[in-house]
C-alpha cells in the first residue's frame, strides 16, 4: 500500500484574495478536505463603528454577508457584538513575564 501524500496548496488570485486547499492522495486518488477563499479587507480594519451607524473592516464584511467568518485575534466590544457573535477562544496564549 502506498503512503498517503498530504498537499496543502495556496493560490493567490490578487493581493487581497487567495484560496487554500487541503488534499490527501492515496494511490492515484485525491481526496479534498476543504477549499476556502480568504479575503483581506480593503480598509485593513478589524471593525469600527462609523458615524452613519455601519461598521467597517472584518466585522463589516460579516454584517453585509460578504464573509462567513472573520478569523483573527480581535477584541470583543459591545459595538462589534451588535453585528457579529464572537465564538469562545479556541486557544489562549500566555506570554512569559
Amino acid at each position: 500500500m502506498e503512503t498517503p501524500v498530504l498537499s496543502i496548496e495556496l493560490h493567490v488570485t490578487n493581493k487581497s484574495t487567495y484560496f487554500l486547499s487541503c488534499r490527501v492522495r492515496i494511490g492515484s486518488d485525491w481526496l479534498t478536505f476543504f477549499r476556502s477563499e480568504y479575503v483581506v479587507t480593503e480598509d485593513g480594519a478589524y471593525g469600527s463603528l462609523q458615524p452613519d451607524g455601519t461598521i467597517n473592516g472584518m466585522i463589516g464584511k460579516l454584517a453585509r454577508n460578504e464573509a462567513d467568518a472573520a478569523i483573527h485575534g480581535i477584541g470583543i466590544f459591545a459595538a462589534r457584538e451588535k453585528f457579529a457573535q464572537p465564538l469562545s477562544p479556541i486557544t489562549t496564549y500566555e506570554y512569559p513575564a
